[in-house]
């Protein structure tokens, strides 16, 4: 049962009917059990809650009052009659005296509200908190000067101070978020002296950073302008062609000397920047150049897989056509030019793809299964970041043996992270080839951004490491992979996860 449920039978079940009866026991039990769970909280003193039938529940068990005693308590509360009013909206109460206590009646304030049902009360709620908490709050000493109050919404007094001012300043401040406002009175004598006594001061430390200004500009500005305007010749003299010519600068003045030394250094930089700069724009120029050579091989295979595919058309055989396909769709999706980017299930249309077209060569002695959740899906990786993991399944899985291939690629998403397993029934990895994976992966892990990037870039740069540092490039470094052989000893298991943003 939710809350309101509970309150709703604890109100209108009839304790005569044995059934019913029942009913208000177990939803009086559930209702305790909610309370105890905040018996560890420590920023409040107790949750109380009770009914105008007399039911009482209290996150304390220092206090257990019969039917009666409850009515009768709630019979003295006046504050009651405006929580109804208000119909569930929070109320501020003042100070009091805590009524559900035995012995010794603790200091309280509380923040209380009316449980609303459908068309009345169901009960009312509060979380006390002792009075000492907001005394030690506001506590000031008198040597401040400044005496603080709090009052409610309604105007009832939450806290009020000892201190009284003649002259004062009163500062108000209402909060938006629970209605109380503060009131701060400050002894209008205490900020007047403390303000002459800051202009007086400022006055004076004004007048000695004055003086010593204008003395040290007026000897600073004899001495620098000979050098400056020795420095400025040099400075409008220095062009491109000139910035590999080494010019020596001599002037008493050792500042100066170090002003001058630090512009022929920045000549250098300067001219180093620009020989780098050339040497890229050469280098870009070949990039553009390789992307056009790139652009151009994909265009000619796709036209000899058309017609390879017409051919089959020709003869009769689908499955020609459907292979010059598949291996057409892979082409387009590697060499595309849009993004660099692809999301999980453009990447597991590429993996179908991929295993159909080897299936056509190993028949029956490839199998293999994709189940990933649809939350999954859309979440967005490199470009051909399952392919290389996968191939390294086929290709170094089962070198060893002759046995029915079996691929799994699972994908879930628990606990706020994603994961995906590449599982196969191959023969594992030897353990000197996994102490240097996890040794390089390790590398990876400890690298800067950039040494990422060039590790993702690398020759030969799609193998199961290289993917790897490019995810932990693409994902900021929040990315794991972890490389295992099965508990059976029978095939590896390779599982990604990362954050979900």
């Amino acid at each position: 049962m939710n809350f309101f449920t509970i309150m709703a039978t604890l109100t209108y079940n009839d304790l005569s009917n044995n059934a019913e009866k029942e009913e208000v026991r177990l939803a009086g039990k559930e209702l305790e059990n909610m309370l105890y769970q905040y018996t560890l909280i420590t920023n409040f003193h107790k949750i109380v809650l009770y009914n105008e039938q007399g039911h009482f529940f209290s996150s304390r068990i220092d206090f257990q009052p019969k039917l009666t005693e409850v009515t009768a308590i709630i019979n003295t509360l006046d504050w009651l009659e405006k929580g109804r009013e208000k119909f569930g909206k929070l109320i501020i109460i003042p100070p009091y005296d805590d009524p559900w206590s035995s012995g010794k009646k603790d200091r309280v304030f509380s923040v209380s509200r009316a449980i609303p049902g459908i068309n009345e009360v169901l009960g009312f709620i509060e979380v006390q908190k002792l009075y000492s908490d907001i005394e030690r709050i506001l506590y000031v000493t008198d040597e401040e000067f400044i005496e603080l109050s709090v009052f409610t919404e309604e105007g009832g007094e939450l806290f009020g101070g000892s201190k009284t001012f003649e002259n004062y300043i009163e500062s108000v401040h209402t909060s938006k978020y629970s209605g109380l406002i503060l009131t701060a009175h400050k002894d209008r004598r205490f900020i007047l002296n403390n303000f002459y006594n800051s202009v007086r001061n400022l006055l004076l430390i004004s007048i000695v950073i004055i003086v010593i200004s204008i003395s040290f500009i007026y000897i600073a500005s004899v001495k620098l302008t000979k050098p400056v305007r020795e420095l400025t010749s040099l400075i409008e003299q220095t062009e491109l062609e000139t910035l590999n010519e080494y010019v020596k600068i001599s002037n008493s003045d050792s500042e100066f000397e170090k002003l001058g030394n630090s512009f022929l250094q920045l000549k250098s930089r300067l001219n180093s920047s620009i020989q780098k700069e050339i040497k890229t724009s050469a280098l870009q120029q070949q990039a553009r150049f390789d992307a056009l050579q790139a652009q151009v091989n994909p265009h000619f295979l796709f036209n000899i897989l058309n017609v390879i595919s017409r051919m089959g058309l020709e003869s009769n055989n689908e499955e020609i056509c459907e292979v010059s396909n598949g291996i057409a769709d892979m082409l387009r999706y590697s060499t595309s030019t849009i993004s660099r980017n692809a999301t999980i299930r453009e990447e597991i249309d590429h993996i179908y793809n991929y295993l159909s077209l080897l299936k056509k060569r190993y028949e029956d002695k490839l199998q293999f299964s994709i189940e990933l959740e649809e939350e999954l899906m859309d979440i967005t990786v490199p470009k051909i970041t399952l392919q290389p993991l996968v191939e390294n399944c086929i290709n170094h899985g089962f070198n060893k043996n002759n046995r029915q291939m079996i691929i799994s690629i699972k994908g879930w998403i628990s606990h706020r992270l994603w994961y995906l397993e590449i599982l196969d029934n191959g023969d594992g990895f030897s353990a000197k080839i996994l102490n240097e994976l996890k040794g390089r992966i390790d590398r990876i892990e400890s690298k800067t951004p950039q040494e990422r990037y060039m590790e993702g870039m690398k020759p030969g740069g799609l193998g199961l490491v290289n993917t790897f540092g490019r995810l932990s490039l693409y994902f900021n470094g929040k990315i794991s992979i972890n490389v295992s052989n099965r508990n059976d000893k029978s095939g590896a298991i390779i599982i990604l996860s990362g954050e979900i943003s």
